[in-house]
């Protein structure tokens, strides 16, 4: 007969065999669900080999979210451009060639002329210039004796300049690739290069990206930095996420992403990329990263394409998207409160049915979009319920809104005033109450055939202080427009230009200053009277 201590030691032993089985079971279910085909994980060979080759076999079409000219998006992140200035110069790109005006003097006080080095943006730092562009090299291969096959090879570069000195701190090239976007904050810079030089389909291989840096020689991509959306677009290139510390000497940080094209973004907490899908070109995924640790945390897809870069952003704990998609020929568009914790989809709104969304802009818990077709509506949505997005008003307008922005405790927006043809008759600037939309002031420049270079490029128009200032051209004349913009709309000055066009516009010093593609224009800010025209196109000093 079984004694006590038999039976309890029998039940431990059945205790453990059933925990053993359980956990087998619980393996056995958790490698058999299947892996979600559009969260972004580590790859492998074998997996990119296999995603090439089942997107070339068929043919979905895709709609491709490609990055606007994109404004500056927050107050502590920069992008790249062409025109940057600090206390003493200006530094303005221009083909081969960083010009750096004397902002006191009006001269051009320095141009380096780079060989085969086109610098497309640039940023600033307190110490460094960075220039990023792309180098182009003319090369040959000898096919057979006395034949060469000439090429280009194309190399993504970035230079890294001391201020004082103008010496090369850094040089960084990433060879047959192409430079896409940058961002800088106080943590260093961000950019993004894509590679299309990514397979060997001879030997079915990977070709691994590789660059040059000036501090750690020739470096590569590895398979442990390779990342695959399995259900992305198929857009065959390799998009390299890269970290570059600015204040001490590191190795580059990089990431390379597969199925992964579309608008990038980026803001204090986050940086995001979107895409498309493959099999459903209707849908946007939008993949969020820790902008701290770039670690991935996760994506959430919702229904349509994104206008610019501005159809997303977030706030607190909450992404917000706006989306536009066709259904039975009409335009359908959709508002997105996202819990950016769990990542799910909390609530959702129909809005602006058959019309077209021009202009959009999120702030805290509020958006304020206009759309133009038929009514030509303005709205202001209220976020301040996560769970219902509710309309706080809206309003029609009688013109294309191009331009949304909030101004002393208003809504300021521009755009085109078009007739029955759609042809453009002037311009109209507008003040709205931010809560009921009713209209504070406006005034409208009535030129035929007028247009505002904010309507392709939001550096088109600045803010500086009451004075808003832009570019924009007419069936007279281009020219940049001043107005004071407090509780009215008052016009200060007209400045004509018959025979250039101004691209961008800042106010340095209490001054004025517009730049086109040929020459510098300074005024004195006060009484608008020009002070000097400076071409810069002189040619001094190889880097």
């Amino acid at each position: 007969m079984p004694t006590l201590m038999m039976v309890i030691k029998m039940k431990k032993r059945i205790i453990i065999a059933l925990t053993f089985f359980v956990g087998i079971i619980i393996t056995l279910v958790l490698l058999s669900k299947p892996k979600d085909p559009i969260q972004i994980r580590k790859t492998s060979e074998k997996d990119i080999l296999n995603y090439v080759k089942t997107h070339q076999q068929n043919d979905y079409p895709i709609l491709v979210t490609s990055p606007l000219n994109p404004n500056k998006q927050q107050d502590d992140v920069d992008e790249g451009d062409l025109f940057y200035y600090d206390d003493l110069f200006l530094y303005v790109i221009d083909y081969q060639k960083l010009s750096i005006i004397d902002i006191q003097n009006k001269t051009i006080f320095k141009e380096l002329v780079f060989e085969n080095f086109t610098p497309t943006e640039l940023l600033l730092t307190q110490e460094q210039i960075i220039l990023l562009g792309i180098k182009q090299t003319s090369l040959s291969i000898e096919i057979t004796f006395g034949k060469n096959f000439p090429y280009t090879n194309t190399e993504c570069v970035i230079y890294i300049l001391n201020k004082n000195d103008y010496s090369i701190e850094r040089y960084l090239s990433f060879d047959e690739s192409y430079y896409v976007c940058s961002y800088k904050n106080e943590k260093g810079l961000y950019f993004i290069v894509s590679s299309n030089d990514f397979i060997d389909k001879k030997n079915k291989k990977i070709i691994y990206p590789s660059y040059f840096d000036s501090k750690y020689g020739i470096q590569q991509l590895n398979k442990e930095e390779l990342y695959l959306s399995n259900s992305g677009n198929p857009i065959y290139s390799l998009k390299m996420l890269c970290y570059l510390n600015l204040m001490e000497t590191k190795p580059l940080k990089r990431y390379g992403f597969l199925g992964v094209e579309g608008i990038t973004k980026m803001n204090h907490d986050f940086f995001m990329m979107t895409s498309t899908l493959y099999y459903q070109d209707d849908v946007t995924v939008v993949h969020i990263f820790s902008l701290n640790t770039l670690k991935y945390q996760g994506y959430v897809s919702v229904k349509g394409y994104l206008i610019n870069s501005y159809a997303f952003d977030t706030y607190q704990n909450y992404l917000r998207i706006a989306t536009s998609y066709f259904e039975h020929n009409q335009p359908i568009n959709q508002i997105y409160n996202i819990d950016l914790i769990h990542l799910t989809i909390i609530s959702k709104k129909n809005i602006a049915p058959s019309e077209t969304i021009y202009a959009l802009r999120f702030h805290e818990n509020h958006a304020y979009l206009s759309t133009y077709l038929y009514i030509d509506p303005l709205f202001v949505l209220d976020f301040s319920n996560p769970h219902e997005i509710q309309i706080k008003a809206q309003k029609e307008i009688d013109y294309l809104c191009e331009y949304l922005s909030l101004k002393n405790d208003s809504i300021f927006s521009i755009g085109r005033v078009l007739d029955d043809k759609n042809l453009s008759t002037g311009i109209r600037l507008s003040l709205f109450n931010p809560t009921t939309l009713q209209s504070v002031d406006e005034y409208t420049i009535n030129q035929l055939y007028a247009d505002i270079e904010v309507r392709f490029q939001q550096k088109g128009l600045i803010q500086s202080d009451s004075l808003v200032i832009f570019s924009m051209s007419s069936q007279q004349a281009s020219s940049v427009e001043v107005f004071n913009v407090q509780q009215t709309i008052q016009p200060i000055c007209s400045i004509l230009y018959n025979d250039d066009y101004i691209i961008r516009i800042s106010v340095v010093h209490h001054e004025l200053i517009c730049l086109s593609y040929d020459n510098l224009y300074f005024y004195d800010l006060s009484s608008y009277q020009l002070l000097k025209i400076l071409p810069y196109h002189s040619i001094e000093t190889k880097v």
